[in-house]
């Protein structure tokens, strides 16, 4: 789970920094005047705050601005609460829960289908603005984080265009056969270029990444339709919109995750059940951190 961190944030530029539903709670007990660091947490509707990254963002904030720090997040652990207490932070949520980190982690959080991070900011939030902390080093992701996104690409429906029921990888789809002979192809392939390396991007910039992928995939020769995921469980977010592929070959498949910087793909092929297509990065930290095989045979 990341966090943006903003140091030394003016008091009247603070509300600017976090979407809109937190504004209100965020002029509470701040001062216009006053100097505050930021830590900005994961903060769509389904999103839980354990205490690991809170930890972290501590650590990388060393020194806090001379009138505290605010830190944003849907609802956090008992834990991760403790710990801000400790550091005399104050807590803006979206709500109040009796969530333990252990609890969230059996909940196994599901961020957006195939590779992306949690709900993109709405259009037209303000960008934050300032230095933030650098990021930690690419393979330094939490296992809890890797655990929930390898759930997520398993718990997600996808949706493809002319298909009239969704595709689960490691499921047998009924009509998946008839559909592939139907578009004269072998397989089907499903991969997107939004959020790459689960970080969220701005709608434009995903538009723009998305429209790049259609052109390589022109420029190949590859026949493609619309796609889109949707989490199993129902969640109140927008689907996310993905390309279906037919007969990519899976090293280019392999080749356009690397280069668009996404996680997962799902690979649909006639007379076996769809099964998830992983990149090799995003493999090697499943390996090291040992969960259990994924859903469908997952491939590199």
């Amino acid at each position: 789970m990341k966090v943006t961190i903003r140091n030394q944030v003016a008091g009247e530029k603070l509300v600017h920094l976090m979407p809109p539903s937190y504004r209100d709670e965020a002029r509470k007990g701040t001062r216009p005047e006053g100097r505050y660091s930021v830590l900005l947490f994961a903060h769509a509707s389904r999103d839980v705050v354990p205490s690991p990254p809170v930890r972290k963002a501590l650590r990388r904030l060393q020194e806090p601005a001379p009138d505290g720090i605010v830190a944003v997040g849907t609802v956090f652990t008992a834990e991760a609460l403790g710990l801000l207490r400790e550091a005399g932070a104050r807590v803006v949520a979206m709500r109040k829960s009796r969530w333990t980190d252990e609890s969230a982690r059996q909940r196994q959080l599901k961020p957006g289908p195939l590779g992306s991070g949690p709900q993109a900011q709405a259009e037209g939030d303000t960008e934050p603005v300032g230095d933030a902390a650098p990021d930690a080093p690419e393979g330094s992701r939490d296992p809890d984080d890797i655990r929930g996104l390898l759930g997520a690409y398993r718990d997600t429906d996808y949706q493809v265009e002319g298909l009239p029921s969704p595709l689960r990888p490691g499921a047998p789809h009924p009509g998946l056969d008839a559909y592939l002979a139907q578009q004269g192809a072998r397989s089907l392939a499903i991969l997107t270029a939004y959020n790459p390396r689960s970080e969220t991007l701005s709608l434009a910039e995903n538009a723009q990444r998305q429209g790049a992928l259609r052109e390589q995939l022109e420029q190949h020769g590859l026949r493609f339709v619309d796609a889109t995921g949707r989490d199993r469980e129902g969640e109140a977010r927008s689907p996310e919109p993905l390309l279906g592929v037919f007969d990519a070959p899976p090293e280019l498949i392999l080749r356009l995750m690397e280069e668009f910087g996404q996680n997962a793909a799902v690979l649909a092929e006639a007379g076996t059940p769809p099964r998830l297509l992983l990149l090799p990065a995003f493999e090697r930290e499943l390996v090291q951190d040992g969960p259990d095989e994924p859903q469908g045979g997952a491939q590199a």
